[in-house]
């Protein structure tokens, strides 16, 4: 057969190859830069040959089995090839049962590439091995059940059904972590195989060490020249001609191995493709350059904005990260960018959760059907279980590997381990039902800087502990006398598991408190043994929350807005918000003090001024008794029918109270009512000119 049989047609402005040549037996196709003569037919070529390029002709040829064959023997420099077995660089098809000869060129050969596979090996130096679709080191690969999450799959489905004359070419799945985008990105690139529209599928994982950015493109281009063999050809001339474009930056990348390739497939081969290719990237959170993961959003939303008809598709799955909210307030962004969210209180994901269960839970019933009661598992600790998951699938599978582990072969002893653990009756063993999901926890977690971790976990403690309807995010910042940098610096690592109030929200702030996705998330930090060296320190919380609230409490009220940490537009009623609290929540949390925490808040009160302590309700009737245990010389109690005025300048409170807190109070100083209606308590140390006097009264 004509060795040069066909020829692609040159594009100077991408670099087509240059002749291509078919037909050549026990070989597959060969790129060659340079003249060719059609007349003359390639021999075939030994596996693992070794190319020597020599300026004058050799001495001895090895081997010498026999006249060398020639191409273009007219020409004068000859490049010699010979057989040899120890280099492996050249393992592929080209190399091939080959045997000894010579090409003579006058015009120096510059590259010569079998595209059957050197292009996979130049690739494969920056490819991400195991983060396919189909990949072994992913299997089982996490999928969603057929009757699951099937509004959002509708919605992809649509999207990518519509493509021809959609505006949208980039959909990005957002959600919690947790809420199964793994799942739907596996689901989706499945489906899209068997429909053959599937371009390349790529999952991110920091956990198996696929999160390297600059191989993005590269592993892509493996899996795009896989499926298209004319791209094949395009971008093996491209790394012919310039075998550095691999350690060019990412978006000269982008643009020599994604977007001209494709855009001279679209103008001038459109036959090769009929539909446009859906490319995923799952996990894009997972890279592990945050810059990085801003830049491919923007380069991927730059194409599709200023091109909007390219055979290409994008389907990015990624966790909310702050970093990324720059566009989800940008007004422009999702005009060129569909935007899918899952939520965990969704009603349809809980309802998901519930069908999972069931049928999992029926799977391990009959696996084990020799051991177990037909009835099992009962109902209700199916309930009980997805009470806790709610729309969280990463607790339900957790669960669900936990109860039937081949390993441990015993579901049922395993589902009563996790129901008593979900129930709090058990203690933390090897037999930890959610370790699995403390490993996600701690994976999260560990994304935060050493030098902000403690700010951080003094946020996480106060929500936990501390978190009411008034007490917002500018309230919580001033508390802990952090500026609003400060404060969403500290958050910012933990939006894949926290709603954190964009700053949007300003006017409203003082209310609108973080929230966590889930309450598992929670419980991790709240338990040391299984949060470690990230677990909330319950002690220091509620020690910083009286320490705090005394420091803003001895400000006279009307000078507080100056001394504000973070000053939001609404400054003049966001020092109200945090003179409730402190009063409030702030005397209650000395109740909670213990050991040497109290001598430190005992020290602190021996010099205090009481002044500006406003008491709201009952909440003095808690603090008081405890004041009280700690230095009785603070409370000064006796009963009276009339208000009396406090010693020195302050002020007096009036507190209803009923008769049980009223008697308790008065027996604190072993004064009985005596049938008084009221009880004055005097606050302060005695050689404080200053005290604050309060009056706790009753009807009778």
């Amino acid at each position: 057969m004509d060795a040069a049989r066909r020829q692609l047609p040159l594009s100077e402005d991408i670099g087509l190859p240059l002749p291509v040549f078919e037909g050549v037996p026990d070989t597959e196709d060969m790129l060659v830069d340079g003249p060719a003569s059609p007349s003359q037919n390639l021999p075939q070529i030994n596996r693992g040959a070794r190319i020597s390029v020599f300026a004058s002709p050799p001495t001895a040829w090895e081997p010498t089995n026999g006249p060398i064959p020639s191409l273009n023997a007219q020409y004068g420099a000859f490049y010699n090839i010979t057989t040899s077995f120890a280099d492996d660089n050249f393992g592929g098809g080209f190399f091939r049962n080959a045997h000894d000869f010579v090409i003579n060129n006058s015009t120096f050969i510059s590259q010569i590439i079998h595209a059957g596979s050197s292009v996979f090996h130049i690739l494969s130096v920056k490819r991400m091995a195991g983060a396919e679709v189909n990949s072994a080191a992913r299997d089982p690969a996490p999928r969603c059940h057929p009757e699951t999450r099937k509004t959002t799959r509708d919605h992809i489905s649509k999207w990518l059904l519509r493509a021809p004359g959609n505006h949208w070419r980039m959909l990005w799945l957002l959600g919690p972590a947790g809420t199964g985008k793994s799942a739907l990105a596996q689901t989706i690139a499945e489906e899209m195989i068997i429909q053959g529209r599937l371009g390349a599928a790529l999952f991110l994982s920091r956990s198996n060490h696929n999160d390297d950015p600059d191989c993005v493109f590269p592993t892509l281009a493996h899996q795009l020249a896989r499926r298209l063999p004319a791209y094949k050809h395009i971008i093996s001339r491209r790394l012919a001609d310039d075998p550095t474009i691999l350690e060019k930056n990412r978006r000269a990348q982008f643009k020599d191995l994604i977007i001209e390739p494709f855009h001279f497939l679209m103008t001038q081969r459109p036959e090769t493709l009929p539909e446009p290719l859906l490319i995923i990237i799952d996990g894009l959170d997972e890279c592990n350059s945050a810059d990085a993961q801003c830049d491919f959003l923007d380069m991927i939303n730059d194409h599709v904005r200023t091109v909007p008809m390219f055979p290409l598709l994008w389907l990015i799955c990624s966790r909310p990260e702050w970093h990324f909210t720059y566009l989800f307030t940008d007004p422009d962004f999702p005009a060129t960018c569909k935007r899918e969210n899952l939520r965990v209180d969704d009603e349809e994901a809980q309802q998901d959760v519930v069908r999972v269960l069931h049928e999992k839970f029926a799977h391990i019933s009959h696996r084990y059907q020799h051991q177990l009661d037909p009835a099992w598992p009962p109902q209700s600790a199916l309930r009980s279980i997805a009470a806790i998951a709610k729309g969280m699938f990463a607790v339900s599978e957790t669960i669900i590997r936990f109860v039937g582990d081949e390993v441990a072969g015993n579901p049922s002893g395993r589902l009563q381990v996790c129901l008593k653990y979900l129930d709090g009756f058990t203690s933390l063993s090897e037999m930890h039902p959610l370790h699995a999901l403390d490993l996600l926890y701690r994976e999260i977690m560990a994304r935060i800087p050493a030098d902000i971790l403690q700010t951080t976990r003094r946020i996480l403690g106060l929500e936990l502990l501390y978190g009411t309807t008034y007490f917002g995010a500018v309230i919580q910042a001033n508390l802990l006398q952090l500026s609003q940098e400060a404060y969403y610096n500290s958050l910012k690592h933990l939006a894949s598991v926290l709603w954190i109030p964009p700053p949007s929200h300003s006017t409203s702030l003082s209310m609108v408190r973080i929230k966590f996705y889930h309450a598992s998330f929670g419980d991790f930090l709240r338990d040391p043994r299984r949060s470690r060296e990230y677990a909330v320190d319950e002690a220091a919380v509620h020690l910083d929350v009286v320490v705090n609230s005394l420091q803003w409490n001895s400000i006279e009220p009307r000078l507080l807005p100056r001394h504000l940490t973070w000053k939001p537009s609404f400054a003049s009623f966001a020092h109200l918000d945090l003179i409730i609290f402190t009063n409030q929540q702030g005397l209650i949390a000395c109740t909670n003090l213990k050991g040497d925490d109290v001598q430190k808040v005992k020290h602190i009160l021996a010099d205090y001024c009481f002044e500006f302590v406003s008491f709201i309700d009952k909440h003095a009737t808690t603090f008081i008794p405890w004041l009280f245990s700690v230095d009785p010389s603070l409370v000064h109690v006796e009963l009276g029918r009339k208000a009396v005025s406090p010693v020195g300048h302050g002020k007096h409170t009036f507190i209803k109270t009923n008769a049980t807190e009223y008697e308790y109070l008065s027996r604190l100083v072993h004064i009985l009512p005596d049938g008084s209606t009221r009880l004055i308590v005097c606050l302060g140390p005695r050689r404080k000119v200053t005290r604050v006097s309060i009056s706790f009264y009753f009807k009778a």
